[in-house]
């Protein structure tokens, strides 16, 4: 007789259902055995968790496949043919189930009823019907499906795939079969490889997962089986095959899991490698005391500009320019230097002249000016060049074209010697030395109070010829 004990667990043996112990539970042991043709079993159940369930238990039997062995409410089976079938124990939603293999043929194959795992083997014997090992005979050995179990001469069953296969051993004109239950092997860990590795941006990189059984043999686990996730998806993607892509630059940790297993592998993403550095100033042509902003392009290996690693500035001698962290040129004295960009091993530079910028234009101020006789009124004058910036340390010098109506000093200083009233008076000279000729630059007007309308026409035709003097000269 065969004997079915159920028993409320974390886990059954064999191939039902996983039981909430909350629950009241059935578990069928063994899970498989083997009848002949004709013969008769009968299977007893076992319910635990009684006080779950709040009444009497009642066991449901079902038979899969009733022309192979029929179950009966009691749990009586009865095999009809050979072929393999599955008894269902049931309780509420609790189940589990049993195998039964009714074989057929005059030998016997022990074991009759086999469950394995892939990658596991198993060695049949053949007996005759007195139980008489079938030795010094040619047994031959054959699978009814060589992609779930394959046999050899010596009945050395190997599980390769998941599944149930019958195998048919043959004597002369007798034979006997059995079954082989096969499940996948549990998966012990994972391991993903490599395990870092880096890349560049819009590259891709191939992780390969790899499962373990508990002995640390390597199995082979459908890719699709994986969930794959990345800590940074800014970074790098990473799709249902674990083919990783670089995004940006920076760090992500990438996770393969399958059920309650993991492993994980760390990538890098660098910034694209720099293949030539350019750098352009905005003026190649400073004095003294004046700025100018640099800029480096950077060139990727296809030749074109993008935003890559930090740059670093260099002046070849900062005693004549100085650069700062941002790509600002201060003129220290004058000379030609290199200002130079680095990036990512790469090297550019521009040549900067300092020196003497041409005097374009004198700006004096405050424009106009008055004082009365005897005050003063204080000068400034600003020399500019082309662009109109101001050129700093140029030495300036002062005159008047009138002394009699007014003087001024070397700093610009004008002093108001007479009385009088000149609506266009003298202009003041502005002489502003420089490299190879010298700027005239003109004020405009000064205004003096006089009392005598006789005295200002005189000093104005002074004035008027002093003009005329003046650009004679000039």
């Amino acid at each position: 007789m065969f004997v079915a004990v159920l028993s409320a667990c974390a886990e059954n043996g064999g191939t039902g259902t996983r039981f909430d112990a909350s629950k009241p539970g059935v578990r069928i042991t063994p899970p498989h055995d083997s009848m002949s043709v004709g013969s008769t079993q009968r299977l007893t159940a076992e319910v635990t968790n009684r006080i779950a369930l709040g009444r009497p238990a009642t066991v449901t039997w079902t038979s899969l496949n009733s022309t192979v062995a029929t179950v009966n409410a009691n749990g009586d089976i009865v095999a009809l043919s050979s072929g393999l079938t599955h008894i269902v124990a049931s309780i509420g939603t609790s189940a589990d189930t049993t195998t039964i293999y009714v074989r057929a043929g005059s030998l016997i194959v022990e074991p009759n009823a086999v469950a394995t795992a892939i990658g596991e083997e198993v060695r049949l014997t053949v007996y005759t019907q007195n139980r008489t090992a079938a030795s010094g005979v040619d047994v031959h050995w054959s699978s009814a499906d060589s992609a779930i179990a394959r046999v050899s001469n010596d009945g050395t069953v190997t599980a390769l795939g998941a599944g149930d296969a019958v195998l048919v051993a043959t004597v002369g004109g007798e034979r006997g079969t059995a079954v082989v239950s096969v499940r996948p092997r549990d998966i012990s860990s994972l391991r993903l490889t490599p395990t870092t590795s880096s890349l560049y941006p819009s590259k891709t990189e191939q992780l390969a997962l790899t499962a373990y059984d508990d002995a640390g043999r390597a199995m082979t686990v459908p890719i699709d089986n994986a969930k794959w996730s990345t800590t940074n998806a800014t970074v790098l993607s990473v799709d249902d095959a674990g083919l990783v892509t670089g995004k940006v630059r920076g760090n992500a940790v990438v996770t393969a899991k399958i059920g309650s297993k993991a492993a994980t592998a760390s990538v890098n993403v660098l910034s694209e490698p720099v293949t030539s550095v350019t750098v352009g100033l905005a003026s190649t042509l400073l004095d003294v005391g004046q700025t100018t902003q640099a800029t480096a392009t950077l060139l990727n290996t296809a030749g074109t500009a993008f935003t890559g690693p930090t740059v670093a500035w260099q002046s070849s001698n900062s005693a004549i320019a100085a650069v700062n962290a941002s790509g600002v040129v201060t003129a220290v004295a004058r000379g030609t230097v290199t200002i130079s960009a680095v990036a990512d091993g790469k090297t550019g530079g521009a040549a900067l002249t300092v020196g003497p910028k041409s005097v374009a234009t004198v700006v004096v101020s405050p424009n106009p000016a008055s004082a009365a006789v005897g005050q003063t009124a204080q000068l400034t004058a600003t020399a500019k060049d082309a662009a109109g910036t101001a050129l700093v340390g140029r030495a300036i010098t002062w005159a008047s074209s009138n002394a009699a109506v007014a003087t001024v000093s070397n700093t610009g200083v004008v002093s108001a010697v007479s009385m009088g009233t000149l609506t266009q008076p003298g202009p003041l000279q502005l002489i502003v030395p420089d490299v190879p000729n010298s700027l005239i630059g003109t004020f405009p007007t000064i205004m003096i109070p006089a009392f005598a309308v006789p005295s200002s026409i005189l000093f104005h035709a002074l004035s008027i010829r002093q003009i005329a003097r003046m650009r004679d000269i000039g």
